[in-house]
C-alpha cells in the first residue's frame, strides 16, 4: 500500500467507515500480522507521544512518564480495549470474531497516529487549531468506531454498537483498575493528573 493509498483508506475512513471495514475485514489477517501491526500501532504512538511531550512539556503521570512505561499502558489498553468490545458484542449477539475486533481497532491506532502528527505540524500555528482538529476527530473516531463494531459483528444498528461500546469500555476499565491494584500502582497518586 501507497502513501497516498493509506491517506485515501484513512479519509475513506471517515466517509465511508462501513467499507473501510469491510476492506480490511476482507484481508482476513493472521495472529501473526494483527500483532506485528498492534505493536507497531503503539510503537509509533509511543513515539508521536514523547515526540509532543519534547515540543510541549507537561506532567504526566509517572507510570506514563518513561516510554517503556507509556508503551506497556498503551498496549495493555488497547488488548484490553479490544477483549472488552468483542466480549460486549458477543454478549449482545455479535457474530464477528476477535481478530475482526482486532483489525478494525489496530487502523483506529493508525489514524489516531495520522490526527497526533496534524496535530503537532499545527502546533506552532495555532493552538486553538489543535483544540478543533481534536474536537472533530473525536467525534470522527466515536463514528468510525460504531461503524466498524457495527460491520465486525453485525450487530444490526449503531444503537446496538453504542451499547456494546459502553459495555466494553466499562470491561475494559474494570479490567485495568484490577491489572493496576494488582501491580501495586497507587491511584491516589494518579488522582492530580486527573
Amino acid at each position: 500500500m501507497t502513501f497516498s493509498e493509506w491517506i485515501s483508506l484513512a479519509i475513506k475512513s471517515v466517509t465511508d467507515p462501513r467499507d473501510v471495514a469491510r476492506w480490511i475485514l476482507a484481508q482476513h489477517l493472521n495472529r501473526e500480522t494483527l500483532l506485528t501491526g498492534l505493536a507497531l500501532s503503539v510503537v509509533l504512538n509511543t513515539l508521536v507521544f514523547f515526540t509532543s511531550l519534547m515540543i510541549t512539556p507537561g506532567a504526566v503521570p509517572v507510570i506514563l512518564a518513561t516510554p517503556i512505561g507509556f508503551l506497556a499502558i498503551q498496549a495493555t489498553v488497547l488488548i484490553l480495549t479490544i477483549l472488552g468490545l468483542h466480549g460486549a458484542a458477543r454478549m449482545m449477539g455479535g457474530t464477528g470474531g476477535l481478530e475482526d475486533v482486532a483489525a478494525l481497532l489496530i487502523w483506529m491506532q493508525y489514524l489516531r497516529v495520522l490526527i497526533q502528527l496534524v496535530a503537532l505540524v499545527l502546533f506552532p500555528i495555532s493552538p486553538f487549531l489543535i483544540g478543533i482538529v481534536m474536537s472533530i476527530s473525536s467525534f470522527a473516531g466515536l463514528w468510525i468506531l460504531l461503524n466498524f463494531l457495527d460491520e465486525a459483528h453485525n450487530l444490526g444498528g449503531l444503537m446496538k454498537s453504542a451499547v456494546v461500546l459502553v459495555f466494553g469500555i466499562l470491561g475494559m476499565a474494570f479490567a485495568l483498575s484490577l491489572l493496576l491494584v494488582f501491580l501495586g500502582v497507587d491511584p491516589n497518586g494518579m488522582a492530580e493528573y486527573v
